[in-house]
Protein backbone atom coordinates (compact mmCIF):
# COMPACT_ATOMS: atom_id res chain seq x y z
CA UNK A 1 0.00 0.00 0.00
CA UNK A 2 1.21 3.14 -0.62
CA UNK A 3 1.36 6.78 1.28
CA UNK A 4 1.50 10.32 1.01
CA UNK A 5 4.43 11.69 3.01
CA UNK A 6 3.48 14.79 5.27
CA UNK A 7 5.86 17.85 6.49
CA UNK A 8 8.15 16.27 9.09
CA UNK A 9 7.36 20.12 11.08
CA UNK A 10 3.92 20.74 11.97
CA UNK A 11 4.00 24.10 11.77
CA UNK A 12 6.59 24.49 8.93
CA UNK A 13 7.90 27.60 7.62
CA UNK A 14 9.60 27.35 4.04
CA UNK A 15 12.96 29.28 4.54
CA UNK A 16 14.76 28.26 1.68
CA UNK A 17 13.22 26.48 -2.18
CA UNK A 18 15.66 23.82 -3.83
CA UNK A 19 17.76 25.28 -6.44
CA UNK A 20 16.76 28.72 -6.66
CA UNK A 21 19.30 31.37 -8.74
CA UNK A 22 19.26 33.51 -5.38
CA UNK A 23 20.31 30.82 -3.44
CA UNK A 24 23.21 30.05 -5.49
CA UNK A 25 24.41 34.08 -5.75
CA UNK A 26 24.29 35.14 -1.78
CA UNK A 27 26.16 31.54 -1.17
CA UNK A 28 27.52 30.93 -4.05
CA UNK A 29 26.42 27.03 -4.33
CA UNK A 30 23.63 25.03 -5.88
CA UNK A 31 21.26 24.14 -2.80
CA UNK A 32 19.74 20.54 -3.32
CA UNK A 33 17.01 20.82 -0.89
CA UNK A 34 14.47 22.97 1.05
CA UNK A 35 15.21 24.76 4.60
CA UNK A 36 12.63 24.21 7.19
CA UNK A 37 11.85 26.07 10.94
CA UNK A 38 8.81 25.71 12.76
CA UNK A 39 6.50 29.04 12.77
CA UNK A 40 5.67 28.25 16.17
CA UNK A 41 9.68 28.32 17.56
CA UNK A 42 8.88 24.59 18.41
CA UNK A 43 11.97 22.89 16.84
CA UNK A 44 10.51 19.04 17.06
CA UNK A 45 11.09 16.94 13.78
CA UNK A 46 8.81 13.75 13.04
CA UNK A 47 9.41 11.48 10.58
CA UNK A 48 7.16 12.27 7.23
CA UNK A 49 5.41 8.48 6.93
CA UNK A 50 6.33 4.40 7.44
CA UNK A 51 10.29 3.90 6.54
CA UNK A 52 13.47 2.76 8.10
CA UNK A 53 15.95 4.95 9.76
CA UNK A 54 19.21 4.19 7.97
CA UNK A 55 21.61 6.12 9.43
CA UNK A 56 21.84 8.94 12.30
CA UNK A 57 24.69 10.30 13.83
CA UNK A 58 27.39 13.22 13.56
CA UNK A 59 28.84 14.33 10.48
CA UNK A 60 31.43 16.83 10.42
CA UNK A 61 30.00 18.97 7.37
CA UNK A 62 26.51 18.57 7.92
CA UNK A 63 26.41 18.27 12.12
CA UNK A 64 23.44 15.97 12.98
CA UNK A 65 21.71 13.75 10.44
CA UNK A 66 19.12 11.17 9.14
CA UNK A 67 18.79 9.43 6.46
CA UNK A 68 15.29 7.41 6.38
CA UNK A 69 14.16 5.01 3.44
CA UNK A 70 10.61 5.65 2.89
CA UNK A 71 8.41 2.95 2.33
CA UNK A 72 5.97 3.26 -1.37
CA UNK A 73 5.47 7.11 -0.95
CA UNK A 74 4.05 8.03 -3.71
CA UNK A 75 3.45 11.31 -5.75
CA UNK A 76 2.12 12.55 -9.14
CA UNK A 77 3.74 10.20 -11.52
CA UNK A 78 5.71 8.37 -9.36
CA UNK A 79 5.48 5.49 -6.24
CA UNK A 80 8.43 3.65 -5.01
CA UNK A 81 10.78 3.49 -1.94
CA UNK A 82 12.77 7.12 -1.36
CA UNK A 83 15.54 8.09 0.77
CA UNK A 84 15.16 11.09 2.39
CA UNK A 85 18.00 12.86 3.77
CA UNK A 86 18.00 15.23 7.12
CA UNK A 87 20.91 17.72 8.15
CA UNK A 88 22.13 20.20 11.35
CA UNK A 89 19.51 18.67 14.20
CA UNK A 90 20.70 19.90 17.38
CA UNK A 91 19.66 16.16 18.79
CA UNK A 92 18.44 12.95 17.71
CA UNK A 93 15.86 10.73 19.00
CA UNK A 94 16.35 7.59 17.21
CA UNK A 95 18.96 5.15 15.20
CA UNK A 96 20.35 3.50 12.77
CA UNK A 97 17.71 0.36 11.93
CA UNK A 98 14.61 1.70 13.52
CA UNK A 99 11.63 1.57 11.80
CA UNK A 100 9.30 4.83 11.91
CA UNK A 101 5.95 5.96 11.51
CA UNK A 102 4.65 9.98 11.37
CA UNK A 103 3.95 9.94 14.64
CA UNK A 104 8.11 9.38 15.39
CA UNK A 105 9.68 11.95 17.10
CA UNK A 106 13.26 11.92 15.11
CA UNK A 107 14.45 15.08 17.04
CA UNK A 108 15.29 18.74 17.06
CA UNK A 109 16.56 20.64 14.42
CA UNK A 110 19.54 22.86 15.16
CA UNK A 111 22.81 24.77 13.67
CA UNK A 112 25.28 21.62 13.49
CA UNK A 113 27.77 21.04 11.10
CA UNK A 114 29.66 23.71 8.83
CA UNK A 115 27.30 24.04 6.47
CA UNK A 116 24.50 25.46 8.65
CA UNK A 117 23.74 29.42 9.24
CA UNK A 118 21.46 29.57 11.77
CA UNK A 119 19.00 26.88 13.34
CA UNK A 120 16.97 25.00 10.83
CA UNK A 121 16.32 21.73 9.43
CA UNK A 122 17.55 20.80 5.75
CA UNK A 123 15.81 17.89 3.72
CA UNK A 124 16.78 16.17 0.97
CA UNK A 125 15.03 14.01 -1.15
CA UNK A 126 16.60 11.28 -3.27
CA UNK A 127 14.93 8.35 -5.83
CA UNK A 128 18.49 6.57 -5.62
CA UNK A 129 18.10 3.50 -3.19
CA UNK A 130 21.41 2.15 -4.10
CA UNK A 131 23.66 5.11 -2.89
CA UNK A 132 21.60 6.71 -0.16
CA UNK A 133 24.55 8.47 1.46
CA UNK A 134 25.52 10.50 -1.77
CA UNK A 135 24.73 14.00 -1.99
CA UNK A 136 25.61 16.76 -4.26
CA UNK A 137 25.33 19.16 -1.68
CA UNK A 138 28.80 18.50 -0.43
CA UNK A 139 32.12 19.89 -1.76
CA UNK A 140 34.03 18.96 1.43
CA UNK A 141 35.97 16.14 3.15
CA UNK A 142 32.65 14.36 4.56
CA UNK A 143 32.81 11.51 7.40
CA UNK A 144 29.83 10.30 6.16
CA UNK A 145 28.27 11.07 2.97
CA UNK A 146 30.00 11.65 -0.45
CA UNK A 147 29.52 14.58 -2.68
CA UNK A 148 30.12 15.42 -6.17
CA UNK A 149 33.86 14.53 -6.62
CA UNK A 150 32.74 10.66 -5.77
CA UNK A 151 29.81 11.09 -8.40
CA UNK A 152 26.69 12.41 -6.80
CA UNK A 153 24.63 13.93 -9.10
CA UNK A 154 20.97 15.73 -8.64
CA UNK A 155 19.87 13.45 -11.32
CA UNK A 156 17.44 11.55 -8.77
CA UNK A 157 16.99 14.26 -6.50
CA UNK A 158 13.82 16.08 -6.53
CA UNK A 159 12.45 19.15 -4.62
CA UNK A 160 11.49 17.52 -1.38
CA UNK A 161 8.16 19.59 -1.73
CA UNK A 162 7.08 17.84 -4.81
CA UNK A 163 6.69 14.67 -1.93
CA UNK A 164 5.06 16.36 1.12
CA UNK A 165 1.89 17.31 1.99
CA UNK A 166 0.25 18.96 4.71
CA UNK A 167 -1.81 17.12 6.87
CA UNK A 168 -4.45 19.72 7.79
CA UNK A 169 -6.84 17.24 10.47
CA UNK A 170 -6.01 15.88 13.78
CA UNK A 171 -4.12 14.88 15.56
CA UNK A 172 -1.61 16.63 13.12
CA UNK A 173 -2.88 19.51 12.30
CA UNK A 174 -0.45 20.72 10.23
CA UNK A 175 0.38 24.64 8.66
CA UNK A 176 2.45 25.48 5.98
CA UNK A 177 4.08 29.29 5.76
CA UNK A 178 7.13 30.48 4.05
CA UNK A 179 9.38 33.19 4.16
CA UNK A 180 8.83 36.08 2.03
CA UNK A 181 12.22 36.20 0.49
CA UNK A 182 14.16 35.55 -2.71
CA UNK A 183 14.91 32.21 -1.79
CA UNK A 184 11.71 31.46 -2.11
CA UNK A 185 10.60 29.88 -5.77
CA UNK A 186 6.41 31.25 -6.39
CA UNK A 187 5.24 27.61 -6.79
CA UNK A 188 6.45 27.11 -3.12
CA UNK A 189 4.19 28.86 -1.47
CA UNK A 190 1.58 26.26 -1.39
CA UNK A 191 1.61 22.90 -1.34
CA UNK A 192 -0.91 20.48 -1.34
CA UNK A 193 -3.22 19.54 1.52
CA UNK A 194 -4.45 16.32 2.55
CA UNK A 195 -6.57 14.88 5.54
Amino acid sequence: MSQQLILPINHAKLTASWKTQSYRTRFGFEHYGVDMVSSTGQSLVYASGNGTVLASGFDNVVGNYLVIRYDAARRPGYTGEVICRMFHFASLLVRGGQRVTKDTKLGYYGNTGLYSSGAHLHLEVDRDLAHPYYTPTLFGRSTRFLGKHYGATDSTMDNPLSWLHCKVSPPDSQRYTTAWNLLIRGEDRAITEIQ
